[in-house]
């Protein structure tokens, strides 16, 4: 047989689970979600910088070095900052976006993924 005492036990958990307690803990919520938002914006910014550059090569223009080290330096910047939100991005964006979008993606992605291996390895920038 059992207790009653043992059920309610049991039962006693979070009540709200997936809602924050306290003011504070919304707080927090909301900046990640802005900071997510706007890391979502300045990779789609990557991509289109890419391919902006890969258009430049197609049309046989000479593309400076400077443009692709600006890309580098916001890749390095960000993962110096917090690493564990863009390689979030790059897991979530290596499934959407246009097919044809695809190499841009993969490759804004695959330079991410060297960038962090690199500094975790102790590169300097």
């Amino acid at each position: 047989m059992v207790k009653l005492s043992e059920i309610i036990r049991k039962s006693a958990g979070p009540r709200y689970q997936g809602k924050p307690g306290l003011i504070s803990e919304a707080f927090d919520i909301k900046k990640q979600k802005e900071s997510l938002a706007e890391l979502k914006k300045t990779y789609e910014d990557m991509v289109l910088h890419l391919m902006l550059i890969m258009d430049e090569i197609k049309e046989g223009k000479t593309v400076t070095e400077r443009k692709i080290g600006s890309l580098a330096e916001i890749i390095t910047d960000i993962l110096r900052a917090d690493n564990n939100m863009l390689l979030s991005l790059v897991h979530i964006f290596s499934y959407l976006g246009k097919q044809e979008d695809f190499l841009y993606a993969h490759s804004v992605n695959a330079s991410i993924l060297a960038t962090n291996l690199g500094l975790a390895s102790g590169y300097s920038r």
